[in-house]
């Protein structure tokens, strides 16, 4: 070998780009893994490939590299829903709620809210 070169390995392959692909890769995993809405008991995975590309003459060629990572999914999060028609249109529409029961609570809410009020007015 001629004096003054190296033989490529993980931390020259393709100019330091595996390095760098790596630390990109990692930094995703430890963001998935402190989020608390995924389950932290599921393995995350970080892939290097390499992909040698030979010249015609079988002296050199090119190599690449690819990172890919595979994360933990975010949980599923689910919420009841009702369907009814909105005022005017009358088309159908999704809501979080009954509309109509939560004019009932509003109404209880404010009689509380109301009666609360005039006790600490009385105690004065």
């Amino acid at each position: 070998m001629p004096e003054g070169f190296k033989a490529v390995d993980l931390l020259t392959v393709c100019k330091g780009a595996a390095v760098e692909k790596f630390q990109v890769e990692i930094e995703r995993v430890l963001k998935n893994i402190a989020d608390p809405n995924t389950d932290w008991r599921k393995k995350r995975k970080i892939t290097l490939t390499f992909t040698f590309q030979p010249s015609d003459d079988r002296m050199g060629g090119a190599i690449s590299v690819e990172s890919d990572c595979k994360l933990a999914a975010h949980d599923a999060h689910s919420v009841p829903f009702m369907v009814m028609r909105e005022d005017g249109t009358g088309q159908p529409a999704i809501f979080h709620s009954n509309v109509k029961q939560m004019d009932v609570f509003t109404a209880q809410l404010t009689a509380v809210g109301s009666a609360r009020e005039r006790e600490e007015e009385t105690e004065q």
